[in-house]
This record gives structure tokens, C-alpha cells and sequence, in this order.
């Protein structure tokens, strides 16, 4: 293994370099990468709660009953997942509105086409 501060040659089991002193960082055994590999240093885990994606079953939710949707966007956006949040929202809003159309087209314009035309 080599030292991370100075390339140096560093021994199985040192915990210091020999030629700069600093200290080697521990190695654990990962069954995914078959052999060693050193701890990942903080950042690399889930993204930071703000910015974490809609979870996929409440995205179907948010289109199905839109006002649900509204509710846990409000909620996620009072909280620490903004990212998510705005996506229901946009969701349910986007839902409201097709609704709306699909209500005026088939409902509204045929009573007023059929009311004029019937006399």
C-alpha cells in the first residue's frame, strides 16, 4: 500500500509512514469489490435531505388523489425535503389542471352545445 501524503512503500499493519509519519487510514474488507478498500469519507452516502427524489408511491398518489398531494408537499417543504416536495406539488397542480380540462371538455361544453341546440 502507498502513503496518501507522500507515496511512499507503507507495510501491512503500519499505522504510520516510515518516511512522512502521517497516519495510514484503516482498511476494512467489502465483499463487493473482493479485497480492500479504504472508507469512504463523508459525501458519499444518500444525497443531503433537501435534495433527495419523490419517493415513487407517493408520486402516484399525488396524481391519483391531487389534493393528498398538495397536503404531503406542503408537509415535505415545511420540513427538510424540498426537492420532493416541490415534485408533489408540481404534480398535483399539473393533475387539478387536466382534471379541470377534462371536466369543462365533456361535461360543461356539452350541456351548453345540447342546451342551445334543443328548443
Amino acid at each position: 500500500m502507498q502513503c496518501t501524503q507522500c507515496g511512499s512503500q507503507v507495510g501491512e499493519g503500519e499505522r504510520f509512514c516510515p518516511i512522512c509519519h502521517a497516519p495510514v487510514p484503516k482498511l476494512y474488507r467489502n465483499s463487493q469489490f473482493h479485497g480492500l478498500v479504504p472508507p469512504q469519507s463523508g459525501g458519499q452516502g444518500e444525497p443531503p435531505a433537501d435534495n433527495r427524489p419523490a419517493e415513487d408511491g407517493l408520486v402516484i398518489l399525488s396524481v391519483l388523489i391531487p389534493f393528498l398531494g398538495l397536503i404531503i408537499g406542503a408537509i415535505c417543504l415545511g420540513g427538510t425535503e424540498k426537492r420532493a416536495g416541490r415534485t408533489y406539488i408540481l404534480l398535483s397542480v399539473v393533475n387539478l389542471a387536466l382534471c379541470a380540462g377534462l371536466i369543462i371538455l365533456f361535461v360543461v361544453l356539452p350541456l351548453i352545445v345540447f342546451s342551445g341546440g334543443v328548443k
